[in-house]
């Protein structure tokens, strides 16, 4: 098991993609941490992975809450003392043709999409610096490895006339996550037994898009 006793937090896992990822981890013998606005599916999902003899544990999770995410980074730390993967794959799709596109539309994506991501990150990453070890995973969209080193929300398909607001923007925060302060403090992020920087995963695509991989496979699961 590649994942062996790894503690892995994986937001928006009650479904989908998410959910996915959570019984994937937990076949590599991950002890996951489900987190989803939906507490009954959140259940559900707990109940699969220990019903294949898993670990696993659950907690209602809004992204765009700091309280909610430190009471499940603390929930999490208080259980099992550490946090060794972070996947940050809570996101809404809400795109929509530019001249029609409302403020309360553009606002949500970023709240969630982008603000969400950067809250889960830095609510944990004192935690992996001081372990020594960690990795931050993030659920990408084609745009984002496009405009990679971009802080704004601007990936507009000129031909259809819609705009998506959060690749661009998110792809900054990965790129901070790489080059901000634990690359100062000369931590290199450890997971499933080999260092890496980060990892981009483009799901609708069937993309991996790692960096800064020193060691081992560097296989995304």
């Amino acid at each position: 098991m590649r994942l062996k006793d790894k503690v892995a937090i994986i937001t928006g896992s009650a479904r989908g993609i998410g959910q996915a990822t959570a019984l994937k981890f937990a076949a590599e013998g991950a002890r996951v941490v489900v987190c989803d606005l939906d507490r009954k599916a959140v259940d559900e999902v707990v109940a699969q992975i220990t019903a294949s003899g898993g670990q696993a544990v659950g907690f209602t999770l809004n992204v765009t809450d700091k309280a909610s995410i430190a009471a499940m980074v603390k929930g999490v730390t208080d259980k099992y003392g550490r946090v060794d993967v972070l996947v940050n794959n809570a996101g809404i799709v809400d795109d929509a043709m530019l001249r029609k596109m409302t403020d309360e539309q553009f606002d949500r994506v970023i709240d969630i999409n982008l603000k969400g991501t950067y809250n889960c990150a830095r609510a944990v990453v004192d935690i992996m610096i001081a372990q020594g070890a960690g990795n931050d995973m993030q659920a990408a969209q084609r745009g984002q490895c496009r405009v990679e080193t971009r802080l704004v929300a601007d990936v507009i398909d000129i031909e259809r006339d819609v705009i998506d607001a959060g690749p661009g923007a998110q792809a900054g925060i990965d790129r901070v996550l790489e080059d901000g302060a634990l690359r100062q403090r000369g931590l290199h992020l450890q997971a499933a037994g080999f260092q890496c920087g980060r990892h981009a995963v483009l799901p609708r695509f069937g993309v991996a898009h790692d960096e800064h991989v020193t060691s081992g496979s560097g296989r995304v699961l």
